[in-house]
């Protein structure tokens, strides 16, 4: 284990202090699970907003009933839901695991 800054408080015993320490390094571990998701639900989140404004564009230029753009958008908007319901739920995952054991919970 790498050596952690210690902040010690007054009143606690060693191993209350030892037992925090764990829990925050598993804490640390399920948010930093989390860093890869959350750069591809950014991504997403981006081209489902370039798809809305093509589709606005669209329906202020007068080609709304066309639909080019619109099952583009219905699928990012989509998927950015699909992604942040699980990211949501490997999130509460991870914390749960976190509180309750050594791991995770976040595959």
């Amino acid at each position: 284990m790498t050596q952690a800054n210690i902040i010690n408080i007054v009143g606690e015993t060693k191993a209350h202090s030892l037992e925090r320490l764990e829990r925050d390094a598993r804490l640390a571990s399920a948010y930093r699970d989390l860093e890869d998701k959350l750069i591809d639900l950014k991504h997403m989140a981006r081209i489902a907003f370039e798809q809305a404004a093509e589709t606005v564009q669209d329906i202020f230029d007068g080609h709304a009933t066309e639909g080019k753009h619109y099952d583009q958008m219905m699928f990012a908007v989509g998927h950015v839901e699909d992604m942040i319901r699980g990211l949501h739920q490997k999130w509460c995952a991870g914390l749960q695991g976190a509180s309750q054991s050594g791991d995770t919970g976040l595959t």
